[in-house]
């Protein structure tokens, strides 16, 4: 089949496929509107109100969400057994949970879920490594081929 032939036979197909979708759809029954109790209703307008009235929301949201995905990632990689990537998933984890617990404390709101004294000082020391790695880079890149060394 050369490759005209190909673009036109996809063409075909990617048309008939539309007809069959249309058509089911059309058959189909409608799917009836989706009802909210009344005590939902009231209860999702608290939460609403809530949220609108806390200027930290957006940022509290934010590192929650950064706290899930990291456990949701550490639970994946520790399914599939690779020891180095759950060393890095782990610590990715502790360093989501302890930034959230941070923000909280620095506002003033109440946590729930504190991190742990060891969780703690090995994201402090994962800092302090993070820092020094970003400065030994720029001095790297100051003296980049002993150029600038100055003897």
């Amino acid at each position: 089949m050369t490759e005209v032939e190909r673009t036109a036979f996809r063409a075909r197909r990617a048309a008939q496929t539309r007809g069959y979708r249309a058509k089911k759809k059309a058959e189909s029954e409608p799917k009836p509107p989706r009802i909210v109790s009344a005590k939902n209703i009231r209860r999702n307008a608290m939460r609403k109100a809530q949220r609108a009235g806390d200027v930290f929301q957006s940022e509290k949201a934010k590192l929650q969400q950064r706290a899930v995905r990291a456990r949701h990632r550490l639970k994946k990689v520790e399914a599939a057994g690779d020891a180095q990537r759950i060393e890095e998933a782990a610590l990715a984890l502790k360093i989501a949970r302890v930034e959230r617990w941070e923000f909280a404390v620095e506002h003033g709101n109440s946590v729930k879920i504190v991190p742990s004294k060891e969780d703690r000082r090995m994201v402090n020391e994962h800092r302090a490594k993070q820092a020094s790695n970003t400065n030994i880079d720029r001095i790297m890149l100051f003296f980049k081929d002993g150029k600038n060394l100055g003897i």
